[in-house]
């Protein structure tokens, strides 16, 4: 049996609920094989892939040691996606590349590269996934006439940090492992 795949990602269950009503808009234009969850929204940070016990326990040792940012507020969407503008492969909601958000990224790299991870080639591009593997449709975005509720912002705190264990084949599919909360402005933070 191969180990199980992680990821190191940041919890996006404050967005559910607007994310949940961009999904039934976006089955109005586009079938997707695989739709997210809505309790596995979430922003990737780092993806891990498999590991074992070992390997992820050094992890989080070294995440445990990390200087990380304080609790900040970022800006969710509007949508987006990858791949071609009428049928993306992924569609999803952008995310606020605050700085805040940049550092947690680099922290998770480096803790990752400390316990034997590559460090990842391609520019960070923050998202939520909503919808992948396209089917058939065309995609909302590409319309002279976007719905409005693919244009919307809101704002969302983000304050913790977390490993999850993926689940393939399972609804939903991420496990939390482990949370590292950032401190809140003023000063407490916990990890579980």
């Amino acid at each position: 049996m191969s180990d199980p795949h992680y990821f190191i990602g940041l919890k996006t269950e404050q967005a559910a609920d607007h994310l949940l009503l961009w999904q039934q808009e976006l089955r109005e234009h586009m079938q997707y094989k695989v739709w997210t969850n809505p309790s596995d929204f979430h922003v990737t940070l780092k993806f891990l892939g498999p590991a074992s016990d070992e390997k992820i326990n050094k992890l989080i040792t070294i995440l445990h040691q990390q200087e990380l940012p304080d609790a900040f507020s970022i800006t969710i969407g509007p949508a987006g996606g990858f791949g071609h503008p009428q049928s993306p492969r992924v569609f999803l909601a952008e995310v606020e590349k605050a700085p805040q958000l940049e550092k947690l990224y680099q922290q998770a790299e480096k803790a990752a590269a400390a316990s034997g991870w590559d460090r990842e080639r391609r520019k960070f591009h923050p998202h939520i996934t909503l919808a992948k593997k396209q089917a058939e449709g065309q995609s909302p975005l590409s319309l002279s006439n976007v719905p409005p509720v693919f244009q919307q912002k809101f704002p969302m705190i983000m304050d913790h940090v977390t490993l999850f264990r993926i689940h393939p084949g399972e609804h939903p599919k991420y496990q939390e492992v482990f949370t590292i909360e950032l401190k809140s402005r003023d000063g407490n933070g916990s990890t579980n």
